[in-house]
C-alpha cells in the first residue's frame, strides 16, 4: 500500500487532527486517511463531523449509516438510534462498509483490518466473519489467508 509523509506539519494543524480524530473515535492516521478520501470523492466540500452532538459514537453511526442508505425520515433521538445500530454493527464494521462503497474492488484481509483499527486479530477475523454473515462481504481464499470482498449489498 502506498505511504504518504507530511513534512513542516504545524503543531496547531496535528493538535486540531488529534482532537477531531479522538471525537471521530479514530486513530490519527485513520482520521487523515478519512479526511484523504472525503476530499478524494467529494472535493474540497467540508468533512462532515460530529462535534456538538449528544453521543458521538451514534452520532458516528448514524452519519455512516446515512451513507449507506440514505438520510433519515424522522427526527429520532441519540437513544433511538443507539437502539436501532445497537448490535447490528460496531463502528469498524460500519467504517469497513463505508470504504468498500468507495472502492468496490478491494480486498480486505484480517490483518489489515486489525492493523487499521488498532485491535487483535481475532477481533478483526470477527468482524470480517459477522459481516460474511450479514451478506456484505464475501469471503475466498488466497493461499492460506482468509480475504473478504464487498458484495455491493
Amino acid at each position: 500500500m502506498p505511504c504518504l509523509t507530511v513534512r513542516n506539519l504545524s503543531s496547531r494543524t496535528l493538535t486540531s487532527l488529534k482532537t477531531r480524530a479522538k471525537s471521530n473515535h479514530r486513530s490519527l492516521n485513520g482520521e487523515i486517511l478519512f479526511i484523504f478520501e472525503w476530499v478524494a470523492d467529494h472535493g474540497l466540500e467540508t468533512p462532515p463531523s460530529i462535534e456538538g452532538m449528544a453521543d458521538p459514537v451514534v452520532a458516528r453511526q448514524k452519519n455512516e449509516m446515512d451513507t449507506l442508505i440514505g438520510t433519515w425520515g424522522d427526527k429520532r433521538t441519540a437513544n433511538e438510534i443507539e437502539n436501532l445500530l445497537g448490535g447490528v454493527l460496531n463502528r469498524r464494521q460500519l467504517d469497513l462498509i463505508c470504504h468498500a462503497r468507495r472502492h468496490p474492488g478491494y480486498v480486505y484481509s484480517a490483518a489489515e483490518h486489525a492493523k487499521w483499527h488498532s485491535v487483535a486479530l481475532n477481533s478483526a477475523r470477527t468482524d470480517l466473519k459477522d459481516l460474511e454473515q450479514k451478506k456484505f462481504l464475501k469471503m475466498s481464499k488466497r493461499g492460506h489467508t482468509m480475504v473478504y470482498t464487498y458484495t455491493g449489498k
